[in-house]
Parts: structure tokens; sequence; C-alpha cells
């Protein structure tokens, strides 16, 4: 749980509670989004630094999933942020049922 955004999320037990939006982690996360891009010539495009902005575009580098009742189904961890998250009120109680790690 320590690729959460802190100060937004408390744990107790299977209980995660929601503090505070996490809108300061999405706009910096956007904001290196953007850098990133436009970082790009269109010679980039199909080489090594063009998926590695594809890759942080879609999971910010984190290869975390949660399952999601909004979409119903396991998300990329970034997903889960700008869409349940940040859907609910401060104060939601999300609950945890397992953590899973995957090997491959």
């Amino acid at each position: 749980m320590e690729v959460l955004p802190k100060e937004c999320f408390k744990l107790e037990g299977n209980k995660l509670i929601l503090l505070n939006k996490p809108t300061e982690y999405l706009e910096k996360f956007l904001d290196e989004v953007k850098l990133t891009f436009n970082l790009l010539t269109p010679k980039d495009i199909g080489k090594v630094a063009y998926y590695k902005a594809l890759r942080k575009a879609r999971t910010n580098n984190i290869n975390y999933r949660i399952y999601s009742e909004y979409f119903n189904c396991s998300v990329p961890l970034i997903n889960w942020l700008m869409e349940e998250a940040m859907s609910k009120e401060v104060g939601h109680v999300f609950y945890v049922r397992a953590v899973v790690e995957f090997h491959f």
C-alpha cells in the first residue's frame, strides 16, 4: 500500500479510508506525462523513448492493479485513482479483500 498517494488514504485493518482526494498527485502525474510527450520528436515514434512515454501515461510506471467496482474488473492503480477514488467523497471506505502478488 506504499504506492498510494501519501496523506490521501489511511489503512486500518482491511479498510482503506479516503482522507483527501488525490488531486495533487494526479495533477503532478499529468504534468509529468505532458513533459515526457513534449520531449519526444517525430523520430522517436516506435522507439524506446516513445514506449516509455506510453507506459508512463498508462500506468505511471507502477505495476499494481486494483479490483474496481466501478469497472467491475482489475485496473491499473492510476485508472482507479482517476475514476473511482476521485468520484467518492472524503471519508469513503474501500474494503481491501486481498493483496495478491503476481510474479511473471
